[in-house]
């Protein structure tokens, strides 16, 4: 068939059901494109229908199929919407001519009920309350009635005001278009001067006279592919990826006949609390309140995707292609073809859909608490309720949900990680699905168990590659399997031997909760009150390192007590940092030996920063590797810990138990390592990095940047530097070099009438002899000895070349003590 329709001629024939396939109605958004279009069609209809001008509108096709006496269409479900909307509106405004037999019971706008949505159970429901309300202001009904008579108020204001309109409508695109559009009508209607309305009506139902009219297209019997209807759907904006796939699962699992699943998915309407449940009710409530005002699509779609791709993955899934298109478009708006999500549903429907329906049905009965204990121990404390974060102004809103992850949008707060948000999140979502697979009925205390364990162990390992995130949810089904043992996770999980992973991270996660099962008033309180510091952030294999295994309360509260103190937050606490002269590093200098501590990273060593995968305080305190010198790097920090902590038991303070211990350093220690222990000087001119690049024992050099190109000083003329006094008038400066032409060196000047007396102090880098000192004058551009230096050789000096009378004088190799005897004399005899 294909044949000249009106509007009222199809609905005469056809009941109109606008399918779930069909996208959102889209003439009524807000954005600016759709406004211009909005005017422009109403525009366009009623220039069609007006008594002053006669321009007939086509509409040009309108394609679907015919089940039975239903017309569900393909494509012209915005054009057909805006005509059943401008008809709803010119019948009710006719039922305002006392000439018309059927003003009390309009049979046009009977007619209208056979128009329907099937997009979303709200607006098929709003579409009847349409046809049995009255949709415009109360009107003063006169024969000639005129617009000006009904009270100045909007369609929209008053439909939305009716006790027939539900509050949760509001959230509906396709309701908030519908009513733009009402409101669009209205307005240009009142613009026009003595419009008649019956007159339009009757030029509406008037068949194929009706100067509005289309092609009609029956395109058969035969179901359409998703990927068709999206090529023909091109006159309005595109139908979002999440309301092609809601349709398509909805239409899989009836075809099907899981009635359980498809049941779950469209929801119910729930009497007692006045709501719908399901995709379109509670679930989609969830989620908009995450993404108000924009709509919730890409949201809701992304969350399905996440899931699909994880549970593919972690049930042995290989096939690229479906990985490849759910990976890259998780967080992208882009169809994709539901033949994809088929691979992952074909045969367990069940296994991947009613964890996740279960998981949203308890966000809709226990939402805070669902949502607290899926973060971290470190974060749950910081989490605020529903009262308390619509409370939060905008900037407040975006910074808390810039820090604490959000199991709806699977965002991560280390976002400069691109790699760690990607898969570390999947995993973490992939646990909290796998919970409610696993048990039931919902325990806040059994998932915040089970929830602070996957934290703890995928917070504290890194990610680097895809094969890392398939080992991990693999391994989060393994340790699942302990969820069904008992309420009490912990409990249940300390039966557990050994669980082969890809680090020994999880031995610690045994140690823990096998020491809580031992004695739980005793230890669990302890352990979760460490695990809690934002720096640490789960993982405390320091302290079952520093107590050897051998469990100690005191010793614990100590050892805790003390590493707080000294690590805030953000790291390494500043009062014992920067701020504190460096005492915690000085001090732990000493301790540790011939060694040092810190990491090697490409061709520098670095002292440690706060926040790198490689130089980190973080993975120093609980790394118990052995290094060269057969110590493990963390035992070091034990020696300084125990030695704060003797002293702190006999009434020293925390200060005070520093300054005590970098006295007794100071005193005592040889080698290299003195200079970076006696001074604080050559800490404060590392770069963040701490960066040293070591040579060997006797070339050691202070870095400002990652490569000698950049510059850097050396590092025993620089501890020099911050030792030696300058006076009689002369100046102190430290000559920092880039690249390895010359030699950095500390120096020190002073003008005597035209000339410029220089000293020049260098360490021997070849053979580590001691400093040595060069002297000279500059004048002008020219650089010799002058006849003054030349006379006084009580400071034992040598010209540096015998042969030239005019070169640098030259002292011997000297220790710290003589160099600087040597250039005060001379400083005080020039």
């Amino acid at each position: 068939m294909n044949d000249i329709y009106s509007f009222y001629k199809l609905v005469s024939e056809f009941k109109i059901e606008i399918p779930v396939i069909q996208r959102d109605y889209a003439q009524g958004r807000t954005e600016s494109r759709a406004t211009d279009v909005r005017e422009s069609i109403v525009k366009s209809i009623l220039e069609s229908v007006s008594n002053t001008t006669t321009k007939p509108l086509f509409f040009d096709f309108v394609y679907g199929r015919i089940d039975g006496d239903t017309f569900i269409p393909f494509d012209g479900q915005q054009r057909l919407t805006t005509l059943f909307l401008f008809h709803r509106y010119i019948f009710e405004k006719c039922k305002c001519k006392s000439e018309c037999m059927y003003r009390n019971n309009c049979q046009c706008i009977s007619l209208l009920s056979r128009f329907t949505y099937t997009t979303r159970q709200s607006a098929r429901e709003f579409c009847e309350q349409l046809i049995n309300h009255s949709i415009t202001p109360p009107c003063i009904y006169t024969d000639n009635c005129k617009v000006a008579d009904c009270v100045n108020r909007s369609i929209s204001e008053y439909i939305t005001d009716c006790s027939w309109f539900y509050p949760d409508w509001s959230k509906d695109p396709t309701i908030v278009g519908m009513l733009a559009v009402l409101d669009e009508i209205d307005r240009q209607c009142k613009e026009i001067n003595n419009l008649d309305f019956r007159d339009i009506a009757q030029k509406l139902t008037s068949g194929c006279v009706c100067p509005i009219t289309f092609h009609f297209v029956n395109m058969g019997k035969h179901k359409m592919s998703d990927s068709t209807y999206i090529k023909m759907n091109a006159r309005g904006k595109t139908l979002t990826s999440f309301e092609n796939f809601k349709a398509s699962l909805e239409q899989y699992l009836e075809e099907r006949k899981h009635n359980d699943l498809l049941s779950k998915l469209k929801g119910t309407y729930d009497e007692s609390q006045g709501k719908y449940t399901g995709i379109d009710g509670t679930w989609l409530d969830m989620f908009y309140n995450e993404t108000k005002p924009n709509v919730p699509d890409l949201t809701m779609l992304s969350f399905f995707k996440r899931h699909f791709l994880n549970f593919y993955i972690a049930t042995g899934g290989t096939e690229e292609t479906v990985i490849d298109k759910l990976e890259k478009q998780i967080t992208v708006d882009d169809f994709i073809p539901f033949s994809i999500f088929e691979k992952v549903l074909s045969g367990k429907e069940n296994d991947v859909l009613m964890p996740l329906f279960k998981l949203l049905d308890a966000l809709d009965s226990n939402y805070d608490d669902v949502m607290k204990n899926s973060l971290p121990v470190w974060y749950r404390g910081d989490y605020k309720d529903k009262t308390a974060y619509a409370g939060l102004n905008k900037e407040e809103k975006d910074k808390y949900n810039n820090t604490i992850w959000n199991l709806f949008k699977g965002n991560w707060y280390k976002s400069q990680d691109a790699v760690l948000e990607r898969y570390q999140s999947r995993v973490l979502f992939y646990a909290v699905v796998k919970y409610f697979e696993k048990i039931q009925m919902f325990n806040p205390e059994q998932f915040a168990q089970w929830m602070r364990l996957i934290w703890n162990y995928t917070e504290n390992i890194q990610y680097d590659n895809f094969d890392d995130y398939k080992k991990d949810l693999e391994l989060v089904n393994t340790i699942s399997s302990y969820l069904s043992h008992g309420a009490d996770f912990n409990k249940s999980f300390a039966q557990c031997v050994s669980i082969p992973s890809r680090s020994n991270r999880l031995d610690e996660e045994l140690t823990k909760v096998k020491l809580i099962s031992s004695d739980k008033n005793k230890w669990e309180v302890r352990i979760n009150d460490l695990e809690k510091h934002k720096y640490f952030t789960g993982e405390i294999k320091f302290m079952f390192d520093f107590l050897r295994n051998d469990p100690n309360e005191h010793l614990f509260d100590s050892y805790s007590q003390i590493m707080k103190d000294l690590f805030n937050d953000d790291g390494l606490n500043p009062n014992y940092d920067k701020d504190g002269e460096y005492r915690f590093r000085r001090a732990l200098m000493y301790f540790s030996s011939s060694y040092s501590f810190g990491y090697e990273k490409k061709s520098n060593w670095s002292f440690l920063k706060n926040h790198d995968r490689d130089i980190s305080w973080k993975r120093f305190i609980s790394d118990s590797k052995n290094v060269k010198t057969c110590i493990p790097h963390n035992e070091i920090l034990r020696y300084l810990i125990e030695r704060i902590r003797i002293l702190i038991d006999n009434g020293i303070s925390y200060n005070d138990a520093f300054d005590f211990s970098l006295n007794f350093c100071s005193a005592s220690v040889l080698g290299w390592r003195y200079f970076f222990v006696k001074s604080s000087k050559v800490w404060k001119y590392l770069s963040e990095d701490n960066f040293v690049r070591w040579d060997s024992e006797n070339e050691i050099y202070l870095m400002k940047t990652t490569n000698m190109r950049g510059r850097h000083a050396e590092l025993r003329t620089y501890y020099l530097y911050g030792e030696v006094n300058c006076l009689n008038g002369w100046e102190k400066e430290y000559y920092e070099v880039a690249g390895r032409e010359e030699q950095p060196c500390l120096y020190f000047e002073k003008k005597v009438g035209n000339e410029t007396f220089v000293i020049d102090i260098f360490w021997d880098i070849k053979c580590g002899k001691g400093y040595y000192l060069n002297l000279f004058t500059r004048s002008g551009k020219n650089t010799n000895v002058t006849p003054k230096v030349n006379n006084n050789t009580q400071w034992g000096l040598r010209l540096s070349d015998s042969s030239d009378p005019d070169s640098r004088y030259m002292s011997d190799f000297k220790n710290e003590t003589d160099i600087i005897q040597l250039a005060t004399n001379i400083m005080i005899t020039i």
